[in-house]
């Protein structure tokens, strides 16, 4: 159930994680890069529960916009990573960078 107010959203799931059977997760990304930033923008395809970038695998000194975003079909997020190293979308949507719930209860 998903419920909004006063520009917040929650999304309540009515069971807890370890027994949810997600789907296996299914997006569309696209990366642009100007010097210093990258910008990864995935667009969900199925739900993607906390949604979590672990840049720092691929830059320790990276930061991020935000992580553990939840994304429901059809949702787009763009994270915008801080980072003089040159991010490829491959490196940026793959394991063990790119994770969510889903990996964990899948179908």
């Amino acid at each position: 159930m998903v419920a909004e107010a006063g520009g917040e959203r929650t999304i309540w799931y009515f069971n807890v994680d370890k027994q949810m059977q997600y789907p296996q997760p299914e997006f569309d990304a696209t990366v642009t890069s100007s010097p210093g930033k990258t910008r990864l923008r995935l667009t969900a395809k199925v739900l993607m529960r906390d949604v979590l970038l672990q840049i720092d695998r691929l830059d320790p000194a990276a930061t991020l916009n935000e992580n553990l975003v939840t994304l429901l079909p059809g949702e787009t997020f763009t994270f915008e990573i801080q980072s003089e190293l040159k991010l490829t979308k491959e490196s940026l949507t793959t394991r063990p960078v790119l994770n969510c719930a889903n990996h964990f209860g899948m179908k």
